[in-house]
């Protein structure tokens, strides 16, 4: 299965107090198409062996940098990265259905890049990281439409279970216990137990 997984510096700033002037935001989102572009362009992996038949294409960008954002700010820091995904792949980011996106944050040092050519001053960027790779979908044998809304529903909850999970295993590292969390249990071992007993 083609997969595509490409980390870069670029600039995703946290925009929700930003007082940019239009033509810096526009230098910024071009400096991210341009970073994003040329990235994806060395790769190995095509868009045509991503984009397969019978499959969902599965993007995550993730933003790497010291200060975390909350998902409005992660979404709004991102766009511009979406946006070249979407060029690179050469489909309409609105309209297409094939294409899922996912956003995630993590801590990263910043990276602070020495001045070149004209650039006076450093610049410091985060890290943005880019995951993609087809997921067959293969709706069950004569399922029906709410079914397929159920299991939807389940497959978003199993996504926010993951991102929830992987926050507190990070902290504590005890996947038993951060399941337990989640669960809304103490512990995770004995609610199974209870659950197997006749």
């Amino acid at each position: 299965m083609s997969e595509l997984d490409v980390s870069l510096p670029a600039p995703l700033p946290s925009l929700s107090n930003a007082r940019e002037h239009p033509f810096m935001r526009s230098a910024r989102v071009a400096t991210t198409h341009e970073l994003v572009g040329a990235a994806l362009a060395a790769q190995p992996t095509q868009p045509h062996q991503l984009l397969r038949p019978g499959c969902v294409l599965v993007v995550r960008l993730y933003r790497l940098a010291p200060a975390a954002l909350d998902d409005d700010n992660l979404a709004s820091s991102l766009k511009a990265a979406r946006d070249a995904v979407a060029q690179w792949l050469a489909i309409d980011d609105r309209q297409h259905l094939r294409v899922r996106y996912f956003t995630y944050q993590a801590k990263h040092p910043k990276v602070v890049l020495e001045p070149v050519g004209r650039q006076r001053k450093k610049r410091t960027y985060q890290t943005l990281r880019i995951e993609a790779f087809p997921v067959e979908v293969r709706p069950p044998l004569g399922a029906t439409l709410a079914q397929l809304k159920l299991d939807a529903e389940k497959a978003a909850l199993l996504l926010d279970a993951a991102e929830a999970v992987t926050k507190d295993v990070a902290k504590t590292g005890d996947l038993e216990a951060a399941l337990g969390a989640w669960l809304g249990i103490d512990s995770l071992t004995a609610a199974l137990t209870q659950g197997e007993a006749p």
